[in-house]
């Protein structure tokens, strides 16, 4: 599919349901057009994600999302289901709200300048607030205080000066960004197969899904213990490389006469456990001197001479 104004416009699109640290509980492909015309797309997305949690633990649970999402009818449909949510919100959906236009916040208004309006009958409240440029917001559970303060460095004092920031803005701005999170983490260590298959995308990025996920996992039951990512990863490669089950498979097509099962991790290789010469039912090339033999490593599963057998394990 098209994404217009990412970095990478060509590809899939996977909607995520995080915690503020990068941690996924839920996912689902984009898969284009719905039968169901009468929901927008966004509730849709949302009530899909949703859908894994119990409904009795709907009020323990704090929903954030971008403008994409955000509208004050899902707001609403959210509050009837007892669920909170917050994020950023496009002035079109605002439902005419009579708010200041952001075009005119710009020009005559400082930083920290913020103007709200409270629907009583619906419980939602929309705020506009001055920052760099006007950002309107959304909640259907959040408040205007207490108000708090934030750093920002002013052009026209040439120092830095203290703006005032809503409660809403300061909750959404500390809880938001954990999908971006985790794409990040991702993008670390990322997992690349060269394939004209469409599905392998997909399948790599599960796999990089679930190792960024058991990271997230060990950092929370060992607070203690710092372990990054890539020693997670590293751990996971090193403990199915000392798994005795066989080499590397021979290449397919017509490079398959080149020796492929003769490329054995080096952590195998020079590991002197278990590692016996056997007799081989077919003649193989020696992993050392490439010359044809009769007889294997029975761990690696390469061919070996019995005088290569010692310095191919050690050198």
């Amino acid at each position: 599919m098209s994404l217009r104004g990412k970095p990478i416009k060509f590809g899939y699109k996977i909607w995520c349901l995080t915690s503020s640290n990068g941690f996924l509980y839920n996912f689902s492909p984009n898969c284009g057009k719905n039968d169901n015309k009468q929901e927008p797309l966004g509730a849709r997305v949302i009530n899909e994600l949703t859908s894994m949690i119990p409904e009795s633990e709907y009020p323990n649970y704090k929903l954030f999302f971008d403008n994409f999402f955000t509208s004050v009818d899902t707001l609403i449909t959210l509050r009837k289901n007892k669920m909170k949510a917050a994020g950023t919100i496009r002035e079109i959906r605002t439902n005419a709200c009579p708010l200041i236009d952001s075009k005119r916040m710009a020009k005559e208004k400082e930083r920290g300048f913020y103007d709200y309006m409270f629907d009583k009958e619906n419980q939602v409240l929309v705020v506009t607030w001055s920052d760099n440029k006007p950002i309107c917001s959304a909640t259907n559970y959040s408040t205007i205080t207490p108000l708090s303060s934030t750093k920002r460095y002013s052009r026209a004092k040439k120092k830095e000066i203290s703006v005032t920031v809503p409660h809403l803005i300061e909750e959404y701005n500390a809880h938001m960004g954990g999908v971006d999170l985790l794409d990040k983490q991702i993008s670390l260590y990322r997992t690349r197969i060269r394939s004209k298959k469409w599905w392998q995308t997909l399948f790599t990025q599960m796999i990089d899904i679930g190792v960024v996920n058991t990271w997230r996992a060990y950092q929370i039951a060992n607070s203690n213990e710092k372990l990054s990512l890539l020693d997670v990863r590293r751990r996971i490669v090193m403990l199915y490389l000392s798994k005795k089950t066989g080499s590397v498979p021979k290449r397919r097509g017509p490079q398959g006469s080149k020796l492929m099962g003769g490329r054995v991790s080096t952590y195998v290789r020079l590991d002197p456990e278990n590692q016996f010469i056997v007799p081989s039912k077919t003649q193989k090339r020696c992993s050392y001197c490439k010359k044809k033999t009769t007889k294997i490593c029975d761990r690696c599963n390469v061919g070996v001479h019995d005088k290569c057998f010692t310095s191919f394990h050690t050198e």
